[in-house]
């Protein structure tokens, strides 16, 4: 069991982040635990000599990651824990401890730590499928995105002066295709709209008679 997993399923439990010295006893060992915010600061152990609260003292001496410690005190589940709690509610504490206040001593209920360590199990296992399951996830197939093409790279502008765009040579087009669609203009006469230039007798005969040729005879 670690205490992470207690730390963290009792901040679960209060919905709130835990601020206390945890401490856990073993055969002839002692573990003290800082925890501040929900977070592990520091560890410090020792081994067992006079009595749990001699050691106990001594080892939170030993802390230094910070200057005040939490004023509470939560005793992990362990044989004969009842019978120290009492010893802590009733002990003096050394003013070289820096609590700010009398501590409070609490010990968790029987059943805690395993139900914290059910909860660890499931919350590490819980992690591990959503991550085999994102991983075993198969990536979507890009969808074609069809680009907008401007429509000045094929000369078509909405709106615009056809003569910004070599709107003259179109219109030159135009116009070339009008005229060829009309026939030929000529600027000729045809042959039988000539008139007749054959010189009239009548004509010839009067002009004569009007003609005075000088005697110079």
């Amino acid at each position: 069991m670690t205490i992470e997993a207690i730390v963290h399923f009792l901040q679960k439990s209060e919905g709130a982040p835990v601020s206390a010295v945890f401490i856990e006893t073993g055969q002839n060992k002692i573990f003290v635990y800082l925890v501040r915010a929900g977070k592990i600061l520091e560890v410090v152990a020792g081994i067992v000599e006079e009595n749990v609260l001699k050691t106990v003292e001594k080892l939170l001496k030993k802390i230094e990651s910070v200057d005040i410690l939490p004023s509470k005190i939560i005793l992990l589940d362990y044989k004969g824990v009842e019978g120290v709690q009492h010893e802590f509610l009733s002990h003096s504490w050394q003013k070289e401890i820096p609590f700010l206040h009398l501590p409070q001593i609490m010990v968790l209920e029987k059943g805690f730590e395993n139900e914290a360590t059910i909860n660890g199990v499931a919350t590490q296992m819980q992690l591990e499928v959503l991550q085999d399951v994102k991983i075993n996830e198969v990536a979507p197939e890009k969808e074609d995105i069809l680009e907008e093409t401007n429509p000045e790279e094929f000369g078509f502008v909405k709106e615009r002066d056809i003569a910004e765009k070599g709107g003259v040579e179109i219109e030159d087009e135009i116009e070339k295709q009008e005229l060829s669609d009309e026939p030929p203009v000529s600027y000729f006469k045809k042959d039988d709209e000539r008139e007749d230039r054959r010189p009239d007798a009548s004509l010839i005969s009067a002009f004569l008679k009007r003609l005075k040729i000088p005697n110079t005879l």
